[in-house]
């Protein structure tokens, strides 16, 4: 029950961030106003096509904004939601800076925040069944803060720990049946 409630709080507390982060003031027409630079529904499409290195790709412009786009990243010219993997991403000119997400045949996969094309903040991954099993944090595209991995059963099953400059501190390993401490790495291992 404690997994159900942290996942919960986690998804608000990255839901609010995200809503926090989106709220840019900008001049527009000499009046002051708020555009929410992340809502959807401020963007029409302007092309279909290639992107760069990229082969399949719709973009997005915001229509009170126009240097802000959303590009949407597909694996073959269907654009279909249902492909094996798609990715939206938020730019400011040619730079990602804001929310990004990445799908599996239309299911959100994982969330998080790019600052000037480098992850900030918290990023989430969540598992087939809709609930986040793991949590990281970055600021200014290092590591930082407390890592957290769960399993299945929202049993909590590890615990990486980063300092300030994106250096490795140390790592707890839980029991992945009971959830209880099982021992404390100071090297860190591979494959998070």
């Amino acid at each position: 029950m404690f997994w159900l409630f942290k996942n919960t709080c986690c998804l608000l507390f990255t839901c609010s961030l995200l809503a926090a982060a989106s709220c840019q003031s900008r001049n527009a027409d000499s009046a002051k106003m708020v555009i929410n630079l992340y809502d959807e529904r401020n963007y029409k499409e302007v092309s279909r096509g290639s992107y760069h290195e990229l082969e399949f790709v719709i973009t997005y412009q915001n229509i009170y904004e126009p240097s802000y786009y959303i590009r949407w990243v597909y694996p073959d010219s269907t654009y279909s939601d249902s492909s094996l993997m798609s990715f939206k991403y938020f730019y400011h000119n040619d730079v990602m800076d804001g929310p990004k997400e990445s799908f599996t045949f239309g299911k959100l996969r994982a969330r998080g925040f790019l600052k000037e094309n480098k992850r900030h903040g918290a990023q989430v991954y969540i598992n087939e069944d809709g609930y986040i099993t793991k949590w990281e944090y970055y600021k200014d595209g290092k590591k930082s803060g407390v890592w957290e991995s769960c399993n299945s059963e929202w049993r909590m099953y590890k615990k990486v720990y980063y300092d300030d400059n994106g250096q490795f501190v140390k790592q707890e390993i839980y029991d992945r049946r009971t959830g209880k401490l099982f021992r404390t790495e100071y090297e860190e291992s591979r494959g998070y």
